[in-house]
């Protein structure tokens, strides 16, 4: 059972997403917010033909950037990644979701992974493959101590256990793997000290009306590891002030998990 954290001074996120379903994405956003209520999302309909993409300016003015690919193709993935590029390079955070990193020829009609600058430039923090769902998979090994794992002790990723095959970058680091040795997260480190964080697993969870039980299990920890991930790419780089961290305390005896919150000063 989770507590949520009290409230404290806020982190702006960017959700830039083809999910092309608000319940989906509102599902994602609840079990972020549930551990971390502190960050506020900005949806972007990135699938959307209509939708007027936003500004450099507009989008540097928010401390993370977490980009997720649905069943809708990215629309624009040249601009878009080249939005993301800029954002990058400029010292912000990503938190780049599966299936994100699906490889799509960029010269195709329908693509489903970013291009322009970001394909160009190689920004990737875990390469791009072919999506692999339909083998039930949990959280594996992972490295002590990095926040991503903060107060992490399980993950089941569902039925589905939706990811993709891509390898580890070879400017990226792996921090976590699935229970079948892929990996599961990667890290980046920019040249201004930003992040990028690769968290190889579809958001969407088994709680989401309609999603028929398939994604990862809401009663396990995958909400814990996005706000811990978007927490830490909030907090280093470009605009890093004191922002709140997400620390975990487990209760003796009860076995309930507790979230406070730290302030942190890069």
């Amino acid at each position: 059972m989770f507590a949520g954290a009290a409230s404290a001074t806020s982190i702006s996120v960017a959700l830039v997403s083809t999910i092309g379903n608000t319940t989906y994405e509102q599902d994602v956003i609840t079990n972020i917010q549930t551990i971390a209520p502190f960050l506020n999302f900005t949806p972007y309909d990135a699938s959307s033909s209509t939708a007027q993409l936003p500004t450099v300016a507009t989008l540097e003015g928010f401390q993370a950037l977490m980009v997720v690919v649905g069943n809708n193709s990215i629309h624009a993935p040249d601009a878009w990644g080249n939005l993301i590029d800029t954002y990058l390079r400029d010292g912000h955070g990503v938190v780049m979701m599966a299936n994100s990193n699906t490889f799509t020829n960029c010269t195709s009609q329908v693509v489903f992974q970013l291009c322009g600058n970001y394909q160009t430039n190689d920004d990737w923090a875990l390469n791009t493959g072919s999506q692999i769902t339909g083998t039930h998979l949990t959280l594996g090994t992972y490295t002590v101590g990095n926040p991503v794992f903060a107060g992490v002790t399980t993950f089941d990723g569902g039925s589905l256990s939706t990811h993709v095959n891509g390898g580890v970058n070879g400017a990226a680091t792996r921090i976590a793997s699935w229970s079948d040795g892929s990996p599961f997260a990667a890290t980046r480190l920019f040249p201004k000290g930003n992040l990028e964080i690769a968290l190889n697993f579809f958001p969407v969870s088994d709680a989401a009306p309609g999603a028929g039980g398939l994604y990862w299990l809401h009663s396990t920890q995958g909400g814990l590891i996005m706000a811990n991930a978007l927490t830490e790419v909030a907090n280093v780089g470009a605009g890093s002030s004191d922002t709140p961290e997400v620390a975990n305390l487990f209760g003796a005896g009860g076995g309930l998990l507790l979230f406070s919150l730290l302030l942190r000063r890069r």
